[in-house]
């Protein structure tokens, strides 16, 4: 049986949005056009702030310990948030729209709780 793209990510040290091909990048963004990219953007926005809110004062967004919620969201941000610092390849090879997005986001508490959280609960990669 073939491995699929989720567990050929998944056996690699790396992070997965690192393994991912610029082939299956091109598949998935050929479909896109100016409309839904605006929309997307705005919903993107929208839950980023909703995300922010919900974790200010607090370490977790549900009760007072790590759960899957966390785990989701920071899984979900990963590519956006680039929280570990095999970031810098990762960065330099988004789009420039995409880039712009990220610096303007940067600042919020979210990108900082997510490379909090990476940092707090992620076990080091295994040499």
């Amino acid at each position: 049986m073939a491995p699929t793209m989720a567990s050929s990510c998944a056996s690699k040290s790396q992070p997965a949005w690192e393994s991912i091909g610029s082939g299956t990048v091109a598949m998935i963004t050929s479909h896109i056009d100016a409309d839904h990219a605006a929309r997307s953007e705005a919903r993107l926005r929208a839950a980023l702030e909703r995300l922010n809110g919900a974790l200010r004062g607090q370490r977790y967004l549900v009760g007072g310990a790590f759960s899957r919620a966390d785990l989701a969201i920071c899984v979900l941000l990963a590519p956006l948030c680039l929280p570990e610092l095999a970031a810098p390849a990762v960065a330099d090879a988004l789009p420039a729209a995409v880039a712009r997005f990220r610096a303007e986001q940067e600042d919020a508490p979210l990108f900082a709780w997510v490379a909090e959280t990476y940092r707090r609960h992620r076990s080091p990669p295994a040499d």
